[in-house]
Parts: C-alpha cells; sequence; structure tokens
C-alpha cells in the first residue's frame, strides 16, 4: 500500500464529514488525519437537523461501533429520521461489514481503508454520499427503504478479496489490495446477503459474500436510476 494522493486533491481537500454520533469510535480522528473537518451529532442534534443541515457535508458517516457493530436501538435514530436526511444523499454509498474501527488502532490499513471509503463516498461533486459501517445485521440497514431493501448477516471473516481492482475506490487515496485488507483477526464482522438490483458488490470475503456494496452517484451511473433521484433517464 502507498500514499497515492497529495491533500490538495480535489476528492480530499477540506472534506466536510458528518458523523453519526452514536456509533463513532475513531472515525473523527481519522478525517482530522485526512485533512478534512469532522462533525459529530448527537441523536439529539440529529434528530433536530433539517435537510439544509445535513446538505452542507460531502459526506455522511455511520461507523462500526468498534468491533461488535451498533445495536438497533443505536441506529434507531438514522431510522426515524431517515425521511430528514435521505433525500439529501445523492453521491456514492458504500455500505457493509468490513469494521475499521475496530482494527483502527493496530493496523494501519484499516485506518487507510476509511479514509478511501470516505473520500470516494464524498467524491459526488457538491452532494451528500453516505458511508455505513455500522450494521451488522441488527436493522438490515432499514433506514435505506428508499433506495430498496437489503439483508445482513453477520460473519467474522478474516479475508477481503477486491471485486475489481480497477475500481477507482483502491486508489481513492492510498492504493490497497486485498491482501492488505486481509489477515486482521476478523476484517470483516459482518456481509450483505442481498441488496436491491442497482447496486454491485466492491469486496468479497473468503466464502464469496459480499462485505462492502455500492451505489453509484447520479454522475457516475446516471441511467440506472429507475426511481427519478437524479432527474430522469439521459
Amino acid at each position: 500500500m502507498w500514499l497515492l494522493a497529495l491533500l490538495a486533491g480535489p476528492a480530499h481537500a477540506h472534506l466536510e464529514v458528518l458523523i453519526y454520533g452514536p456509533t463513532e469510535t475513531y472515525e473523527a480522528a481519522a478525517v482530522k488525519d485526512l485533512g478534512g473537518v469532522a462533525t459529530v451529532w448527537d441523536e439529539a442534534t440529529w434528530k433536530a437537523a433539517k435537510a439544509s443541515d445535513f446538505e452542507r457535508f460531502h459526506v455522511i458517516v455511520v461507523g462500526d461501533a468498534g468491533c461488535s457493530g451498533a445495536t438497533a436501538s443505536e441506529l434507531k435514530t438514522l431510522h426515524d429520521t431517515r425521511a430528514t436526511w435521505g433525500p439529501v444523499v445523492k453521491g456514492n454509498i458504500v455500505v457493509g461489514g468490513i469494521n475499521p474501527g475496530c482494527h483502527a488502532s493496530t493496523e494501519p490499513a484499516a485506518e487507510e481503508l476509511f479514509i478511501n471509503l470516505a473520500s470516494y463516498a464524498g467524491d459526488g461533486g457538491g452532494v451528500p454520499g453516505l458511508l455505513v459501517l455500522g450494521d451488522h445485521g441488527s436493522r438490515d440497514l432499514d433506514f435505506l427503504d428508499a433506495w430498496g431493501s437489503f439483508d445482513v448477516e453477520t460473519r467474522a471473516d478474516d479475508t477481503v478479496t477486491l471485486v475489481s481492482k480497477s475500481h477507482r475506490l483502491w486508489s481513492m487515496y492510498y492504493v490497497l489490495s486485498g491482501t492488505d485488507l486481509s489477515g486482521w483477526g476478523d476484517s470483516s464482522a459482518a456481509y450483505v446477503k442481498s441488496w436491491p438490483s442497482d447496486w454491485y458488490p466492491l469486496a468479497r470475503n473468503s466464502k464469496g459474500e459480499a462485505v462492502l456494496v455500492t451505489f453509484d452517484d447520479c454522475d457516475g451511473d446516471f441511467d440506472t436510476y429507475l426511481d427519478g433521484r437524479c432527474g430522469g433517464t439521459d
């Protein structure tokens, strides 16, 4: 693994990141390492926020809550307020069961992965993206029901295989390989068993199950939007 870009790069400079407080572990510190600005909202602040408050961020991050993942109650505010923040998210979305927060203190590649993920999700041309790592099956990502239904299952696994090594996520900031992301002592704690048809997997575990899946932003995959979210077709 090696550093690909400097902080002057447009995908990384002055990244404004909103972090969901109930599942925050190390994410704010990692954003500062990136050279970005991290804002952590507790549940009360999140509930009181308007759509315009969410719009000022490049990416919304729901961290992995450490090694155990978030409980259903810790994610409840996301579900209850999804009608407010959900329509604001028009950038890249990444969800999965890889848990860099569990290993950030011992594995350099864990924080590097988070930096790449946050940079990729935040590279939406001025519209907010979303990164969710905290749901290890406690809610099956029900707060993303505007995009469709998901099934998330718990399974610890120590192998990560990249579906496409050329996908730009793996070189957004650091160049990362499957080897870099494997051997952490359970690199992933869950996998996404099913996802909406216009999403696709980025990485798999040793059993071939998806541990990261993504939804492209409007500029990245415009014609797949059947729900009119990006303003119709070309």
